[in-house]
């Protein structure tokens, strides 16, 4: 593919966005596909006012790494581009291995993003990538939900690190050697890392089948493609349906009438308590399948009244309302309030302009409501429970933020934006990481 063609393609990925960042930070390993999309980037947004920046994360794991981010920041300083050297610190005990990289992986460059105001990640993942993770999915058993791959543009893996940022993908739809042969038109080379050849991880034996069977490759990834709008359709009934059905509480809990879960499918009540647990519990990780799976089972027979805790939320049926609200694991855990805390991954605090010191954050639990906080009386008892209170040096309240804004502190529910967000049919994803290995270099 032509030098021109490349640039098209990342041009028509700016147009596309609905609001284009003022920032993005593009992870760049050094590798053929990252380089190339660093460099087509950087010609790219010249004529706009979008910022890039990069950066190589070092895992720490080959005495290469470092030189090849050295390498790399040579380069960013002949393209004028801000480049920052990220540095995985491993545990002591902790065991390297891919899953763990992507995690710290991840977390470091939502660290640089938010430091530099960037508000997007942009990787290096062709439609090589897509296939491959296509293909894995496809032996581990998922459905089409699954087997739409990855999005050019996604919720961050990572919450609530993440909780401001996109996950961009603009060479999704180009391939591995359309970007090789890019570099070799613009004069740049790239490094090759070693574990991308390393036979003792799934993702390089898929790769390797594949580059022997260019007719599979275009079947996942046509798949893919079918799976995608499938995907979408579904989240457009998903988003109508909740709004029309979900009734939100403070601190992220939510009630619906059992008649209405009583209309969905078994397909549809799966999906829907599959997003909304873990924007309710402030995870990441959504629910275990066949937990899940139960846990809607027994509720969809429940007569009288019915509890069950999962996946850090209680869902509680009572009459014809259910209401799913977060656990509160450790009541008694405090935290350091600070402006822009979010609580639990649920609630956001906001207080810039006041003095904070000796003031922590708890959940509510048992105890007392103040007299004045008549709306707090009439909440049921496991939402109020799992809001959180400002507390002094003497574990005394000295404010409930979602009903006393006029202290100062100002709490903003996380769920329904999150959900909503997840349910946007250009973010939407599968995140079940056991089946999404990355090599390392892109």
């Amino acid at each position: 593919m032509s030098v021109t063609a490349v640039q098209a393609e990342i041009r028509r990925w700016f147009e596309a966005l609905n609001a284009p960042p003022k920032r993005l930070l593009v992870a760049v390993s050094g590798g053929g596909d990252s380089l190339a999309l660093l460099h087509a980037l950087s010609v790219a947004s010249r004529d706009t006012n979008i910022r890039v920046s990069a950066a190589t994360v070092d895992h720490g794991l080959r005495p290469a790494a470092a030189d090849e981010a050295d390498y790399v920041s040579k380069l960013c300083g002949v393209m004028n581009i801000p480049h920052y050297i990220l540095t995985v610190n491993w545990a002591v005990g902790e065991v390297p291995s891919q899953s763990r990289a992507r995690k710290h992986r991840y977390r470091l460059l939502a660290d640089c993003a938010n430091t530099i105001g960037a508000t997007m990640v942009v990787t290096g993942h062709t439609n090589d990538d897509q296939a491959e993770t296509v293909l894995m999915r496809r032996q581990a058993g998922s459905g089409w939900w699954g087997l739409a791959g990855m999005s050019d543009l996604s919720i961050y893996p990572l919450w609530p690190e993440g909780e401001r940022l996109q996950l961009a993908r603009p060479v999704l739809a180009l391939s591995r050697g359309e970007l090789r042969s890019y570099l070799n038109d613009v004069s740049l080379e790239w490094i090759d890392d070693p574990s991308n050849d390393n036979t003792r991880f799934e993702r390089v034996r898929v790769r390797q089948h594949l580059a022997e069977d260019a007719a599979l490759k275009r079947s996942l990834l046509e798949t893919s493609t079918q799976s995608r709008l499938r995907r979408a359709e579904f989240s457009d009934w998903f988003t109508c349906w909740s709004d029309q059905n979900l009734g939100w509480l403070p601190g992220g809990g939510l009630q619906l009438s059992f008649m209405s879960f009583q209309t969905l499918n078994a397909e549809q009540r799966y999906r829907v308590f599959q997003h909304v647990l873990p924007c309710i519990s402030g995870r990441t990780a959504m629910p275990r399948s066949e937990t899940l799976q139960n846990a809607l089972a027994e509720l969809s027979v429940a007569e009288g009244d019915h509890s069950r805790t999962i996946s850090g939320c209680v869902i509680t049926k009572r009459e014809d309302t259910i209401t799913v609200c977060a656990e509160i694991a450790d009541p008694a855990r405090k935290q350091a309030l600070t402006d822009g805390l979010i609580w639990n991954g649920r609630v956001k605090l906001q207080c810039p302009d006041l003095d904070l010191t000796g003031l922590s954050v708890t959940a509510w639990d048992e105890r007392p409501v103040p007299k004045a906080l008549n709306l707090a009386q009439n909440l049921p008892f496991s939402i109020r429970k799992a809001l959180p209170v400002i507390v002094n040096g003497r574990n005394e309240i000295v404010s409930v933020p979602h009903f006393e804004p006029e202290n100062g502190i100002l709490a903003s529910d996380l769920a329904a934006v999150r959900l909503r967000n997840w349910l946007n049919p250009k973010t939407v994803q599968f995140r079940e990481e056991s089946h999404t290995e990355e090599s390392f270099s892109r």
